[in-house]
């Protein structure tokens, strides 16, 4: 196991590495902004999350696929290939609309009561 702290003009890195196994890195930019990093040499799997000026951004990267998570003050922004949510109440409140789309088909499963008044299609 090595561990290295690296010190330039604008940067500082801290790495603590079992050589192709296992790394955790810190590295603060002046210009750039934060970045943490976990690499998993043997799993193949890279997690991340940069703090930049304008966004944060959190980076899943493995053999199955790549997922991103990007923080804006004004956005959220999910990429992943699959994306669930599990709780007990769960609430979308939209100031102008809400829209889904997908490639196939959209599945709603819920009893309907007499709380659904309108549902527009199309």
């Amino acid at each position: 196991q090595t561990q290295v702290i690296e010190i330039k003009e604008k940067v500082m890195t801290f790495t603590v590495e079992e050589k192709d196994k296992f790394k955790v890195m810190v590295q603060f930019d002046r210009d750039k902004g934060l970045l943490l990093q976990v690499k998993d040499d043997e799993g193949g799997i890279t997690n991340q999350t940069e703090y930049t000026k304008k966004e944060i951004i959190h980076t899943s990267k493995g053999g199955d696929g790549t997922s991103k998570i990007v923080q804006k003050p004004d956005a959220v922004e999910i990429e992943c290939k699959s994306f669930t949510v599990k709780c007990e109440q769960s609430l979308i409140d939209a100031k102008k609309t809400v829209t889904n789309k997908a490639g196939s088909k959209v599945i709603n499963d819920a009893p309907i009561d007499q709380s659904t008044k309108e549902a527009t299609i199309g």
